[in-house]
């Protein structure tokens, strides 16, 4: 990962196919070719639940998918941690956006989302940035996450 020009969001290059929105197929009734960084979008499930669709793997961590950038497909996103590896006191969405802390928050440093906590699987996590913002780059091998368990 490297940094970008805004704030202290990092950037990385991932292939093209992990950030597609894929297409509906009436036929199958689902989604097809849909990217796993893309499918990970879960700030619309944060502000109403709390709740995270499932997040995407990187480099040894799960992440979660805040927003997409058009028309380059370009999403950002914030590492998954289990809530008692955490330092630092986690608050919840509503705390987050409540009054005079709304600024704040959209002014801190590691994001707007660090410290917030969400549930994924029935368990409390929380995001935790800085933000990196998943850029369409060259594709990336894919079999070495096969078999990673991933930390939280």
């Amino acid at each position: 990962m490297t940094r970008s020009g805004n704030e202290s969001a990092q950037t990385a290059r991932v292939s093209p196919s992990r950030l597609a929105a894929g297409h509906w197929c009436h036929q199958s009734n689902r989604t097809i070719g849909e990217g796993d960084i893309y499918r990970a979008y879960s700030a619309d499930c944060i502000a109403d639940s709390s709740r995270i669709r499932t997040p995407f793997f990187y480099q040894g961590s799960w992440w979660v998918t805040v927003s997409v950038h058009y028309p380059d497909r370009a999403c950002v996103a914030y590492k998954l941690r289990s809530a008692d590896r955490f330092d630092g006191t986690p608050v919840s969405h509503r705390e987050k956006t409540a009054g005079a802390t709304t600024s704040s928050a959209r002014s801190d440093p590691t994001g707007f989302y660090h410290g917030m906590i969400v549930i994924w699987r029935g368990a409390a996590h929380v995001l935790t940035g800085p933000p990196c913002r998943f850029v369409p780059g060259n594709p990336e091998p894919q079999q070495q996450e096969l078999f990673a368990g991933g930390e939280l």
